[in-house]
């Protein structure tokens, strides 16, 4: 791919995870009465599912265990937060909260490859246990199915988690920004802008 596409590529992920802080800021809005956490717990996943599945194909990244990232994002955003005016017990709220919507990410950096050599590994438990363990049929095992997670998507890995709890506490508990809709659009970003750029 030419460098004009890569980063109109690269830019499209960015305009959207700007329509997901849409749907995030729009989950957390009530009207008459009635809230709208279905449409960031249940939407917002949906969408990054579709931006990963269309950046995934229109780069040749994309695995199926990538879209795991679905339900484990949605079971985040079903961590509670709030209902305290304990400094000490929102934080830990928090950063509990932060560091799932981090961690839910993680099927991000395993290929398909992966789960054919976790079943091998399981097909081939009896022989293991009774053959014994060799550690270098093991390691030999997993540089033939590449099973290596690249080094510099592990730095962004542990750089979105690190977004993910610091914008979830910083800005969840300190709330610095003029009102809650900026608030939730700014943690929503912060905590969905790598994910795109982990494939």
């Amino acid at each position: 791919m030419s460098e004009y596409t890569l980063q109109a590529i690269a830019s499209l992920k960015v305009c959207w995870v700007g329509v997901g802080s849409l749907l995030y800021g729009i989950g957390g809005t009530e009207i008459n009465g009635k809230g709208r956490k279905w449409i960031r717990r249940f939407i917002l996943p949906l969408w990054m599912g579709l931006g990963i599945w269309t950046f995934g194909v229109w780069t040749g990244s994309f695995t199926l265990i990538q879209l795991l990232y679905v339900p484990l994002l949605s079971a985040s955003l079903h961590c509670g937060y709030g209902g305290t005016n304990d400094v000490l017990v929102k934080i830990r709220k928090r950063f509990i909260y932060g560091l799932c919507l981090g961690i839910s990410a993680l099927p991000l950096l395993f290929s398909d490859r992966f789960i054919k050599y976790a079943v091998d590994i399981i097909k081939n438990l009896p022989n293991i246990l009774n053959d014994g363990f060799d550690h270098g049929d093991f390691l030999m095992g997993i540089n033939a199915y590449h099973f290596t997670i690249n080094s510099g998507m592990l730095v962004l890995f542990a750089f979105h988690i690190a977004l993910c709890v610091t914008s979830s506490v910083l800005l969840g508990v300190f709330n610095p920004t003029k009102n809650a809709r900026s608030e939730e659009s700014l943690i929503c970003v912060l905590s969905t802008v790598s994910v795109l750029f982990l494939q």
